[in-house]
């Protein structure tokens, strides 16, 4: 099974594995085809986002544009927002 995706800052994952399984995330930095950075402004701020593989997230077609075209612009209550708001109009639980 081919596991690797093409990742682009600000698209939107699920954590299907660890202690934040559950959680969706933003990706913040990508380090290769299998790891990716993935912040969410709460337990995962800006400042310290957690490495994942990819084999460990679900992944959304969407690239949240407002966070991908200046990601250095946000700040952790931003990214909480642009979140909450995808959230509540595309995932369902």
């Amino acid at each position: 099974m081919d596991l690797n995706f093409d990742f682009k800052v600000g698209q939107v994952v699920k954590s299907l594995k660890g202690r934040d399984k559950g959680e969706v995330m933003i990706i913040v930095e990508v380090i290769s085809s299998s790891l990716v950075k993935v912040a969410n402004g709460s337990n995962r701020p800006l400042s310290k986002p957690k490495l994942k593989k990819s084999k460990h997230l679900q992944i959304y077609n969407d690239v949240l544009k407002d966070f991908s075209l200046n990601p250095l612009s946000f700040n952790d209550s931003n990214l909480r927002k642009l979140l909450k708001s995808y959230i509540q109009d595309n995932v369902e639980k």
